[in-house]
């Protein structure tokens, strides 16, 4: 994660899996911290921006000692350690070296930004990827989308815009590349679904 410090992700990881807001938590903090890493969250390394390791070549040894059984990025497009004259060729060598990463170790999650095309359209499309050219779309096996219609309402859109998954014997073939509303509940840290 790049984009806060860990001590604030790690909350926002505790009051999602509880469905609880900060101030639930904050109230009995240890308790909700120790079930949290007993159910599991002690196997979570989290490294963030208060972290020096943010480039690919320190990832690259971490990977190596560690071998993860699922890696997540929260801003790929900010690893650092590519160089490139052009933003989007930097990005293309970044998503290729995720890729790897997946083939190589485990499933890899990436988030990312959206152009300013996608500025309140409700079901962005991949071509609306911040720095997409071909090459980030081209290497995800799955592209989910959330959208936003900027019309002041805790509505968002999320949309599998690609999915080359095979799924599993519960998957709904329908689905693979559907559209869904949700509601955002920032305090807790989830998505509301309103389908029916």
């Amino acid at each position: 994660n790049n984009e806060e410090v860990s001590a604030k992700v790690m909350a926002r990881c505790i009051q999602s899996y509880f469905g609880i807001t900060l101030g639930d938590m904050l109230k009995d903090e240890v308790r909700y911290e120790d079930e949290f890493l007993k159910a599991g969250g002690d196997r979570l390394l989290i490294l963030a921006d208060d972290s020096p390791i943010n480039n690919v070549h320190k990832m690259d040894s971490l990977f190596k000692q560690y071998k993860p059984g699922l890696i997540v990025f929260d801003q790929l497009d900010k690893v650092t350690g590519f160089k490139n004259d052009r933003d989007d060729l930097r990005i293309g060598a970044i998503t290729l070296w995720a890729r790897n990463l997946a083939k190589k170790y485990c499933p890899v999650i990436a988030a990312g930004q959206l152009n300013a095309t996608a500025e309140g359209v409700q079901y962005p499309g991949k071509d609306m990827l911040r720095g997409s050219g071909t090459d980030k779309p081209g290497e995800g096996d799955a592209i989910i989308l959330v959208g936003d219609k900027r019309d002041g309402t805790l509505n968002r859109y999320i949309s599998v815009d690609k999915n080359k998954l095979f799924g599993g014997p519960d998957s709904i073939e329908a689905f693979r590349h559907g559209k869904f509303q949700v509601e955002i509940d920032p305090p807790r840290a989830r998505y509301i679904s309103k389908w029916k």
